[in-house]
This record gives C-alpha cells, sequence and structure tokens, in this order.
C-alpha cells in the first residue's frame, strides 16, 4: 500500500467520523459539515483536474480528465456550498416520511 493511498484513506475516515459527529450533535451541523466535505472534495477535483470513476473497493477504471473535469468539481463545490447555506432545506428533503 503506497503512502498517498494509506494517507488518503485515513484523511477519509478522519472526515467520516467529524460528519458522523456533526450529525450526532446536531442535524443541521452534520449537513454543513457534509456540506464543507463535498466541497473540499469538488476543489480537490478542480486542482488535480481527474475525477476517478469505477466500482466501489477496486481501483478506478479510468478517469475524467480536463475540462468536464474541473466542470464536475465545480458543480459538487456547488452542491456543498448548498449544503452549508441552506441545511433545513436540505434537512427537510431528506427527512419527509
Amino acid at each position: 500500500m503506497s503512502s498517498e493511498s494509506t494517507t488518503a484513506i485515513v484523511v477519509s475516515i478522519v472526515v467520516f467520523i467529524v460528519v458522523v459527529i456533526g450529525f450526532a450533535f446536531d442535524r443541521l451541523i452534520g449537513w454543513r459539515l457534509l456540506g464543507f466535505a463535498e466541497a473540499a472534495w469538488g476543489a480537490w477535483m478542480i486542482i488535480t483536474r481527474r475525477v476517478p470513476y469505477g466500482i466501489e473497493g477496486r481501483p478506478p477504471t479510468g478517469y475524467v480528465t480536463g475540462i468536464p473535469a474541473v466542470i464536475i468539481g465545480l458543480l459538487a463545490v456547488a452542491l456543498g456550498a448548498f449544503f452549508v447555506v441552506a441545511p433545513r432545506l436540505i434537512d427537510g428533503f431528506f427527512s419527509r416520511g
């Protein structure tokens, strides 16, 4: 296992734990933290200009690169920003039973 993949795993686990703690404390805080995580992931896609795709738990089948990757990253940042700015709307949407 390379140090890059180990770092990615550790970061993923830390982000997951922080978001779970946020939801345990207050749902709106959880939605905001999830939005920050989504926006950060989108920013990472913009910086690296590649988005992996494939089956979960396996190495990526391939990557979307270039302008399409930047557009996907921008959409992820916008979605994350919406979660941060309007957590009550998100909570209402997902809480309807």
